[in-house]
């Protein structure tokens, strides 16, 4: 009864010992996601209600408090992001851990018969790929770069150029290349299928599990690539921090967006490199005072941008964290799949069913 409970004898009476494997990881990436994706819509609800609220009472007050609320909100985003990622990779790295150390000790039970197995099976499974190295961070911080290096012009932006940019960035066609381009492909890639499609890409392309037939000279393949799998893990663990690097510095670029200050009575809006008095309807630079009787169109502008900005910044960040997920969750169906053949050389039967 005592072991059924995970309870051990010991010196000193039982001690606890885990008998199951760690909760998969993937499971919980998947529920960030989602995370994500109701944070990322109240985000947009709100900053939209206020812009629309502001426009009707030609109200800049009710504009720029809801423009500030947005980016506040776009800046905790990116925190959170970073949380997720870092917590999601702790439990990736506990729960591969656990795979291996289980393996590793069943290879070395076995090693004798393992050398001279020699049985023919079969198995359905998928075969595997890790050359593909995603998400592309290089990709994601060139269009992080494209944010900082704007803001100094910030003022010279004319919203029917940031009105066309963005709907070209919202164009379907295009977004499907933002999406293939975070995962190395040059071929669009639809929002429906960006999961299968990462999956295939580690899974060698293949869509649908296929019968593998085991030998020796097979199960000798196996056993030889199975360490490659350890070293995987490692790489997983490197691109976590580039990914990483791209989370916080969309959150730098947003905690440095506008923002509401009192200097004496006079309420203004400040950015890296603008201030807006909106009591004297004046525009400033750190160098120049800008006068400007149309400062509403101004503050439309920025408004415009920032949030075109958290729209590119939220595809992005969301489909590189889903892609590192698929990208973990292929390397656990790898191990558990590797597993499964070694194993069947000392205990499968002869035919594995198809899953």
């Amino acid at each position: 009864m005592f072991t059924a409970l995970g309870l051990r004898p010991s010196q000193n009476g039982f001690r606890l010992e885990q008998t199951r494997e760690p909760q998969d990881p993937v499971n919980e990436g998947y529920e960030m996601l989602a995370e994500m994706e109701m944070q990322s819509f109240n985000i947009i609800h709100d900053h939209v209600y206020s812009t629309y609220t502001g426009t009707r009472e030609s109200s800049m007050d009710i504009i720029m408090e809801g423009l500030g609320d947005m980016i506040s909100s776009a800046a905790k985003f990116f925190k959170e992001l970073i949380i997720k990622l870092i917590e999601f990779f702790k439990k990736s790295a506990i729960y591969m851990a656990s795979l291996f150390m289980n393996f590793d000790k069943f290879i070395e039970r076995y090693k004798d018969e393992l050398t001279k197995a020699n049985k023919e099976y079969s198995l359905y499974g998928f075969e595997y790929d890790f050359s593909h190295k995603i998400p592309k961070t290089d990709i994601m911080m060139g269009i992080v770069s494209e944010f900082n290096s704007e803001i100094p012009e910030i003022t010279k932006l004319k919203k029917e150029d940031l009105v066309r940019r963005r709907d070209d960035f919202l164009n379907e066609g295009k977004l499907d290349l933002t999406r293939a381009a975070i995962i190395g492909k040059t071929t669009p890639v639809e929002a429906s299928e960006f999961r299968t499609t990462v999956q295939e890409m580690f899974r060698k392309g293949q869509d649908s599990q296929k019968e593998i037939k085991i030998d020796s000279a097979k199960l000798r393949q196996y056993m030889s690539e199975y360490p490659k799998l350890k070293k995987e893990m490692d790489e997983v663990k490197k691109d976590r921090f580039k990914l990483e690097k791209v989370y916080r510095s969309l959150e730098t670029f947003f905690s440095r967006g506008p923002r509401v200050e009192y200097v004496g009575s006079q309420k203004k809006i400040r950015t890296q490199t603008l201030d807006v008095d909106m009591k004297n309807r004046k525009f400033s630079t750190s160098d120049d005072l800008i006068n400007n009787d149309n400062n509403s169109k101004n503050l439309d502008v920025i408004n415009y941008y920032y949030s075109f900005k958290w729209k590119q910044a939220q595809e992005i960040s969301t489909y590189s964290f889903q892609a590192y997920v698929e990208r973990v969750n292929a390397l656990k169906e790898a191990v558990k799949f590797y597993e499964k053949v070694i194993r069947g050389a000392i205990f499968a039967a002869p035919v594995d069913k198809e899953a």
